[in-house]
Formats: structure tokens, C-alpha cells, sequence
């Protein structure tokens, strides 16, 4: 039984490969229509590494096939660091010039000397576009992050921080502005957020709509402070205002190390403490600032620490 499955099965090994030429999944092109076109899957060869008898159309295929999976990490995975980041920039970008790998062929071979000047021009909006993508990743400049947060901030239907709001936004401004004045195009896909793909039209339509978000909470969470602490807001003025803006009831204390609650004992304190504690070395440590008033402005800060998890209650004066 062995013996009678052997021989079709090594047929099979040894029949001729199709031409894959006529697989309707594969993108295949030519010199005349890339010029006519100039898109990178009208580029001459068919993207596939299967072997054929011609020598060159195999390097043809071999280029044509990591120019779409170049342009597959591009427009589905933009910000892949797998891809696009500096460890394996070399070894792709090799694979996408003309001529780096397989030099002889590419210097003697008619098919690939016919092909090389539109893959040189190909080669060359790869490059420009890499360019695009270092602006977007230096510096930790990826903007993936700050459309999540402006996302997950105008969601929320309670406790919104217009300073994350704003911090993301004047992030992402500069970096579309850097692009535009390299050369990207507005149909650049610059961000995936919550399964959506962001251009740079896109964004720049929506800036002006986040603003204008940053703007309603930062109202909305004033008007709310403001009926909140109205009893404070209203006998509290100077210096004594602005520490009680900053922390609020339950922070601040006073003599003897009593936690400052009410409008009166905000406006008669002669000063306001606030102490942290933490380990150091294996020891725990408490610090403390004092500030000490006359009237309502600040005339001096003072530091003080010591050993233990609170100050005692001497120290609060």
C-alpha cells in the first residue's frame, strides 16, 4: 500500500507549478500602467515568492511581494513597531530597493533593468513616507495614547478632566502640523483608536470640537466647585482662597494638628499644614509644609520632618 500511495504522491511534488499569474488573489502589474498610475500595486511582477522557470521574474515577483507587505502593515497597523521601528528598518528596506539584494541580476537582467527606474521612484515615496512615521514615533510622539484619552474623557459621563483633555490635544496638534509640513497627505492614517482608523483630515476636522469639549467641562466642573464649596468660596479671599481651591476640606490642618472643616476655621487659622509620610530607608519618615499668614497672603513656608508615620501634634504650630 505504501508503495502504490509513492508514486503520485512524488507526481505531485515534481508537476509543474501553475502559472500564478492568472490567481486572481495575487496583484501583478507592469512598467506601463505603474507610469500611468503610480500606484505601488500596478508595479511590474506579481506579489508572490513562488517559483517559476524565468530567473528574473522570480526576483521581479520576490520585490513586488514586500512591497505589499509593506504597504499592509501601512495601511492596517500604522505605528507597528514590529515593522516600521529601527530594529528591522535595514533588513526592510533591503528588501524594497532595487538592486540591494541580487545585484548581478538586477545589473544584467533586461526584465529588471526595464523595472528598475519605477521601482527607484516607488522606493523613494517609501522612504518619504518613513519619514511621516519617525515624525509620529519620536519622542514617544505616538498619538495612538492621546486619541485614546480624548476618546475615554468624552465618554465618561461624570468626574471629565479638562486638563487631560487639553494635555492630548495640544499633543497631537504639533505632530499633525510637522506632518502637513513634510509633505503627508490629509488621507495619512496617523492613529488607531477604539477600532477606528484616524486621518490627518480626520483629526484636524475634530480639533476644533474637542476644544470646544475642553472648554464645556472646564465650565462645567468650575460650576460645579462653585455650588459645592459657595460657603467657603464666599468668605475665603487671597492666599487663603487659592490653598483652599488647591485641597479642599479634609487636607488642610491647623493647631495642634486639628483637620481644618468649616468656612470659620479656614478664614481664622494663622497658618495651614499639610504633611506626607512615606518609608526611608526601613524606617517610616513624615514631612510637612506650613504655610503662616497675615490677613490673607502667605508670609512665609516652612518645612519640618521626622521619624514616625504622623508629625505630633507639637509640630503643627
Amino acid at each position: 500500500m505504501k508503495k502504490e500511495l509513492f508514486v503520485p504522491i512524488m507526481l505531485l511534488i515534481l508537476a509543474p507549478v501553475p502559472d500564478f499569474a492568472q490567481n486572481k488573489d495575487l496583484i501583478c502589474g507592469s512598467v506601463e500602467k505603474f507610469n500611468q498610475t503610480k500606484r505601488w500595486q500596478d508595479l511590474p511582477g506579481c506579489s508572490t515568492l513562488g517559483w517559476v522557470d524565468s530567473q528574473p521574474t522570480v526576483r521581479l515577483n520576490y520585490i513586488k511581494y514586500h512591497y505589499k507587505e509593506f504597504y499592509d502593515y501601512w495601511d492596517t497597523a500604522i505605528g507597528s513597531q514590529e515593522y516600521f521601528g529601527a530594529s528591522k528598518r535595514d533588513y526592510r528596506m533591503e528588501r524594497l530597493r532595487p538592486g540591494a539584494l541580487f545585484v548581478e541580476d538586477w545589473a544584467n537582467e533586461r526584465l529588471l533593468i526595464a523595472a528598475r527606474p519605477v521601482y527607484e521612484e516607488a522606493y523613494r515615496t517609501i522612504v518619504q513616507r518613513l519619514k511621516w512615521y519617525d515624525i509620529m514615533e519620536s519622542d514617544t510622539a505616538s498619538i495612538n495614547p492621546s486619541i485614546g484619552a480624548i476618546n475615554r474623557e468624552i465618554r465618561k459621563s461624570t468626574n471629565q478632566d479638562p486638563a487631560t483633555l487639553r494635555v492630548a490635544v495640544d499633543h497631537i496638534v504639533p505632530i499633525i502640523d510637522k506632518l502637513k509640513a513634510a509633505g503627508a497627505p490629509d488621507d495619512l492614517i496617523v492613529a488607531r483608536a477604539f477600532d477606528k482608523n484616524y486621518t490627518i483630515a480626520d483629526i484636524r476636522t475634530l480639533v476644533p470640537s474637542w476644544r470646544g469639549s475642553v472648554a464645556a467641562i472646564a465650565a462645567k466642573e468650575q460650576s460645579d466647585f462653585a455650588a459645592k464649596w459657595q460657603p467657603f468660596l464666599a468668605v475665603l479671599k487671597g492666599d487663603r482662597l487659592e490653598l483652599f481651591k488647591k485641597y479642599e476640606v479634609g487636607i488642610l490642618q491647623g493647631a495642634g494638628g486639628r483637620t481644618l472643616r468649616t468656612p470659620a476655621e479656614f478664614q481664622r487659622t494663622s497658618f495651614m499644614a499639610k504633611y506626607t509620610n512615606g518609608r526611608s530607608g526601613i524606617l517610616n519618615r513624615w514631612n510637612m509644609t506650613i504655610w503662616r499668614f497675615r490677613g490673607d497672603k502667605i508670609i512665609a513656608t516652612q518645612t519640618k520632618s521626622g521619624w514616625g508615620d504622623d508629625p505630633p501634634s507639637a509640630a503643627f504650630r
